[in-house]
Formats: structure tokens, sequence, C-alpha cells
């Protein structure tokens, strides 16, 4: 994927990074996070709704209503009756039934996106 750095608005000032460093994007309450691959955790003044429509073309996949995830950081996926996937820092989440197919599609058109350009 090609890079695209980012920078958005924080406490303490714009805070800037590659995408590929992010691993997804929180709603907790009322505040909104990023957690990079460094496990660190930015409070953003930016909800994930706003994030969602910034990123939908670029590898980023709305889980569910708490989290944006970058799909090239999907390190594993369980399936059967409770489903989750797991990214690189071992953070798991649980797929929704009505999410399931368009996680799926989502993550074949990132890795094919990927082979191609390998």
């Amino acid at each position: 994927m090609k890079k695209f750095n980012i920078f958005l608005p924080t406490k303490k000032g714009k805070f800037g990074t590659d995408l590929k460093h992010v691993l997804y994007f929180e709603s907790l309450g009322d505040s909104d996070y990023m957690v990079l691959n460094n496990d660190e955790k930015i409070e953003l003044l930016m909800d994930v709704d706003e994030l969602e429509q910034m990123l939908w073309y670029h590898g980023f996949f709305r889980i569910t209503k708490n989290y944006l995830i970058n799909l090239e950081s999907v390190q594993l996926i369980f399936p059967g009756n409770n489903p989750k996937i797991v990214l690189e820092n071992g953070k798991e989440i649980f797929v929704p039934q009505n999410r399931r197919t368009e996680l799926f599609k989502s993550l074949e058109v990132v890795y094919q996106m990927q082979e191609t350009l390998c």
C-alpha cells in the first residue's frame, strides 16, 4: 500500500505519523484514541466517525462502532460462533455477525493490493 502520512489534532497539538504505524482507532466514551504499533495510545480531538470517512480508502475498516482498524495490522482471524481478529500487538476484537462478510472482502482487497505491489 502507498505511504500515507496523516496529521491529527491532539491536546498537545498536531501529531503526525505514517498510517502503516497505526494499528487502530478506538472510541471509549467521550474520548477517541489512536493506537500505534509501538503500543503508544494517543488521545485525539477527532472522533472515529470522522476518521472512518477520511481513511476508508487507505485500508481501514470500521469493525464495530468503537474500533476502526488498519487491515494490514490483522495477524490472525478466528472463525466460528464468536469470531475475532488479533492485531499485531495482540489486541483481540470480536467481529459482529453483520460485519463478517464485508470484513473478509476488505481484507481480500488489501492483501491483493499488497501482492500486486510486491
